[in-house]
């Protein structure tokens, strides 16, 4: 159970594109993110919260009106690889901005590729990691 949670699954689609943007997003899969939220519960922050003021999560940072430029772009490029993307609960959205489309298939799932780049160009384009080291 334990080993689940600290390493969660691999599927092929992770290994697309820059290891550097590869590693942010495995740890937002794992909760040991630099957002403000993952940072205060080991004490590496003063404060769970956003600058915009609600609490910094995961589900936040896709959400977060500092970033809605960059949503509007990412969701844009999901729509377009997903049709029904925009009708998806927000839940929902999350789960393939972390994980992928059509995880339980036998069969990789070809769109997991263009919506892997599509969450790393927005994890980039928000600049919320840029100060971080490798």
């Amino acid at each position: 159970i334990m080993k689940g949670k600290i390493k969660p699954p691999r599927y092929r689609h992770f290994k697309y594109g820059d290891k550097y943007v590869n590693t942010l997003l495995c740890r937002l899969r794992v909760g040991r993110s630099y957002l403000n939220a993952d940072s205060y519960k080991i004490g590496h922050s003063d404060t769970d919260l956003c600058n915009c003021g609600q609490k910094e999560t995961v589900a936040h940072f896709f959400v977060c009106r500092n970033y809605s430029a960059q949503q509007e772009i990412l969701q844009t490029k999901c729509n377009s690889i997903l049709p029904n993307f925009k009708n998806l609960s927000n839940k929902k959205k999350l789960e393939i901005f972390l994980y992928g489309y059509n995880l339980e298939s036998a069969e990789f799932d070809c769109r997991n590729i263009p919506l892997t780049f599509a969450v790393q160009k927005y994890t980039l384009s928000t600049k919320r990691f840029s100060d971080q080291n490798n």
